[in-house]
């Protein structure tokens, strides 16, 4: 999910963020429960960043945010009781290694691996949507 808007009055091409930012991560939050900490580094390489200007209307909608820069930037996005929809200003991968995965990378892949074993109520009547695609597959011989 992207969450962001163009950052007005940037240089065109010119990233707005290259480098580590130190991301202050709220307790309470579903990052303060992978993290387990209330601050973390992360790399940054992107053009794009949560406006200021949206954020109110961003978290009255919903979401929340749950990390933010030392400018007070929204740097991580998550929808509160819901078991993994967060959004970040960063790619966790760039902070992975092959010895020691990303936190958030973990514990996606922990969740997905237990929804695999456990069926959910949602899905469990779920009925693929009425497409030609959906129906020339469920035709015989295909």
């Amino acid at each position: 999910m992207l969450v962001a808007c163009p950052v007005p009055n940037r240089p065109t091409g010119a990233p707005r963020f290259s480098g580590g930012l130190k991301i202050k991560v709220f307790r309470g939050s579903s990052a303060f429960r992978i993290y387990k900490k209330t601050e973390v580094d992360e790399n940054f390489r992107c053009n794009y960043e949560l406006n200021p200007v949206y954020r109110e209307a961003i978290e009255s909608s919903g979401l929340k945010v749950s990390g933010e820069s030392e400018d007070g930037g929204a740097r991580i996005v998550e929808l509160p009781n819901h078991r993994f929809f967060m959004g970040t200003g960063f790619l966790p991968q760039f902070n992975s290694e092959k010895s020691r995965p990303h936190p958030l990378l973990l514990a996606f892949i922990a969740l997905r691996w237990i929804s695999r074993r456990q069926p959910h109520d949602k899905t469990a009547n779920y009925v693929r949507p009425n497409t030609a695609h959906n129906r020339r597959q469920s035709k015989p011989g295909w």
